[in-house]
């Protein structure tokens, strides 16, 4: 409970200093410590004493320890009080530039798609074991690479048709096409996180750029499409691969009826997964600091490596890896995750947990500053994609995945080639300013 007074004392603090909601949402600290709080305010409620066990005296002394380096590295007031606002809709995008290279990483992304699916000779969203599927769809990694690829179009060309309204309407047309067949290449997957960032990605970068799109009903209905899909996906491939016994275990569950409605259904059964991930996510880094390092050393500095390079030749050392020593596990080829302080301690102890969630929300808080200050469109995507991510602080250390550096890396680059014809903003030597709480785009040499 003290961490969600935590949370309302924190939001207080942000709305009393910012003085505007909309800027409060999106100031770094908030952003990365509001999904921390929560999380570990509802973990510690203890609703499910079968699932969760009393935290331990180290457990409260990292979570103290991640939260203050979060706080530490991400706290500023630049910018603070002035008017969030992002008036990009006049870059000159070069239509013939985004065209080809959109149709082209769109291309590779379903080339490799499909030839993943023939391979495994089944899609995932169709098949009667969706997880299976997917990770046996997904193992050929360096195929896996290009169909990754969707995951950056969709919210790069978002960024395109939010800040270049002189863009032509065949060309707007076209990207609208573009966007929707990555989303629906994405949904083949059957998985929460493909869906979940390129349109959290896409919703925040709108947030930036158009003023008056988000109004409370608008936002009322963003909440829900993400809410049903980090639950409702979950719900879905546990119906398809346990059928009648699924239902029965959710009704038990949430305490539903067999007559509730469909929409009921799925928000209490989405709401039970959330909270049940969250608390796992906690309780897992619970028993880390009871059997680290009296039942294993620390990995020091193994498993990060690991992440940065999985796909040189070897095996990489991954968190799952560690689990198996300590932890009795029904699967073990299944990974627990564990916060983003869990990596952190199994790597170096409570110092590892400070050092590096301060360099987490330093990073934050350098997106932040050039976003105000700089205001390219790279920046506007960098910040937004960083804020997507923010929500995992609660599930896992995902800034050393391949999956957080390729869909960066990919994006920008997208990004830098369809703006390398821009007129009056060359990416090459005039960098274009973003002015917040201007009606026009200065750009300087």
């Amino acid at each position: 409970m003290y961490f969600l007074i935590a949370e309302v004392v924190l939001i207080i603090i942000a709305r009393s200093m910012s003085g505007s909601w909309r800027t409060t949402l999106v100031l770094p600290w908030v952003v990365l410590l509001t999904p921390f709080l929560v999380g570990a305010g509802l973990a510690n409620l203890s609703l499910i004493p079968s699932l969760v066990t009393p935290w331990d005296t180290r457990m409260y002394l990292v979570v103290y320890l991640a939260a203050l380096g979060l706080g530490l590295g991400s706290i500023t007031t630049a910018h603070i009080r002035n008017p969030l606002m992002v008036t990009a809709n006049t870059i000159h995008w070069d239509s013939r530039m985004i065209r080809n290279v959109l149709l082209l990483a769109t291309l590779l992304a379903l080339a490799g798609c499909i030839l993943e699916f023939s391979m495994a000779k089944e899609i995932p969203l169709f098949s009667s074991d969706p997880d299976r599927a997917r990770g046996e769809v997904a193992r050929y990694g360096y195929i896996h690479i290009f169909t990754a690829l969707s995951q950056s179009i969709v919210p790069v060309g978002v960024l395109i048709l939010a800040s270049g309204q002189l863009i032509k309407k065949k060309i707007k047309l076209f990207m609208r096409l573009i966007i929707l067949i990555n989303i629906l290449a994405l949904f083949m997957w059957c998985s929460r996180g493909k869906l979940f960032f390129p349109i959290l990605t896409s919703c925040i970068i709108i947030y930036f750029m158009d003023k008056s799109f988000f109004k409370l009903k608008k936002i009322a209905v963003v909440f829900i499409v993400f809410f049903i899909i980090v639950g409702g996906i979950k719900l879905f491939r546990g119906y398809v691969k346990y059928g009648d016994s699924f239902t029965e275990k959710r009704h038990s569950l949430v305490s539903t009826s067999d007559d509730s409605s469909l929409l009921n259904k799925v928000i209490l059964g989405s709401s039970a997964s959330l909270y049940l991930t969250i608390t796992a996510n906690y309780e897992i880094l619970n028993k880390y600091t009871k059997l680290v390092p009296n039942a294993a050393d620390y990995s020091m500095g193994r498993m990060i490596a690991g992440y940065l390079f999985p796909y040189l030749p070897g095996r990489e050392y991954v968190e799952n890896d560690f689990q198996n020593k300590i932890l009795k596990k029904n699967k073990e080829e299944a990974t627990l995750t564990s916060t983003i302080a869990g990596v952190p301690f199994l790597e170096f102890g409570m110092p590892g947990v400070f050092i590096i969630c301060f360099l987490v929300g330093f990073v934050y808080r350098m997106a932040w500053l050039n976003l105000c200050y700089k205001g390219t469109p790279s920046y506007i995507f960098i910040y937004s994609f960083l804020i997507a991510w923010a929500p995992l602080v609660a599930y896992s250390f995902v800034y050393v995945k391949i999956s957080f550096i390729w869909g960066m890396s990919t994006s920008l680059m997208m990004i830098f080639l369809c703006g390398c014809s821009l007129r009056g903003c060359s990416l090459y030597c005039k960098p274009g300013r973003v002015y917040f709480g201007k009606n026009y785009i200065n750009y300087q040499s």
